[in-house]
């Protein structure tokens, strides 16, 4: 997905690029509907979408907002659970401006093969330095299916859990390196936890081999230490047992 996505980019010609699932829906009048957000002075346009799972609706999120945001208070927001659909971490309900992935060279990472969209929308939060604009339509049909990859990679390990932690990891840097707030950092620190945890328990139970899960052990090293992992464990037991 990500090679398909830069390959995307190098041969875009527009001003405007929208990352689009070829299993996903554009709405009647989505693009008619956007363009007339066009002439504001922003690099990123958002939107809600509708959530289908084997083709049942599901019960929407928090209704859309329309306003603008500061690339860091959309962050903020980012982290709130639950929240809109239209503030949600997807690239593919983000219409974002070409001049601005290209300068910035942003790329979506070939060697993360699993939340490897939400990698990149941060990417583009961190780089921006205008406004965001959420409008409060929905205007993508999202069709996820029970045996997909976002489901698969949390019942069986592949390499593709592997590459999830890269996701969370390399966020949590990009978030630290743009000095994002205290909550927002422990968020996101609880996040690459959780994948490490849910990651490394498949890694266990499917047998995989000591020196795969070694060197999987050593990429969350890097960024996070063992105390971080402690307290991430302690807090899941306090939660567990005061419900």
């Amino acid at each position: 997905m990500s090679r398909a996505r830069n390959r995307g980019l190098d041969e875009a010609k527009g001003e405007w690029v929208l990352f689009f699932d070829p299993d996903d829906e554009l709405k009647e009048d989505c693009l008619k509907i956007l363009a007339d957000y066009l002439s504001g002075d922003y690099d990123i346009i958002t939107f809600g979408y509708d959530r289908f799972i084997d083709g049942e609706f599901k019960t929407p999120g928090l209704a859309n907002v329309d306003m603008t945001f500061s690339p860091m208070d959309f962050i903020e927001r980012m982290s709130y659970d639950p929240k809109p659909r239209n503030l949600d971490r997807y690239v593919w309900n983000k219409l974002i401006n070409r001049s601005f992935l290209v300068g910035n060279s942003i790329r979506s990472d070939e060697d993360c093969y699993s939340h490897q969209d939400v990698l990149f929308v941060y990417k583009c939060l961190t780089a921006n330095n205008k406004p965001i604009r959420a409008i409060p339509m929905n205007l993508v049909r999202y069709l996820r299916r029970s045996d997909g990859v976002g489901i698969s990679t949390s019942v069986r390990y592949s390499y593709k859990s592997f590459t999830r932690l890269f996701a969370y990891v390399r966020i949590y840097g990009l978030l630290e390196s743009a000095g994002a707030s205290r909550k927002v950092l422990r968020r996101m620190k609880y996040e690459a936890l959780s994948v490490y945890s849910l990651v490394k328990g498949l890694m266990v139970k499917d047998g995989v081999p000591r020196e795969e899960q070694d060197r999987f052990d050593r990429f969350l090293f890097n960024r996070f230490s063992i105390f971080d992992l402690m307290a991430y464990k302690a807090r899941k037991l306090c939660r567990k047992y005061l419900k």
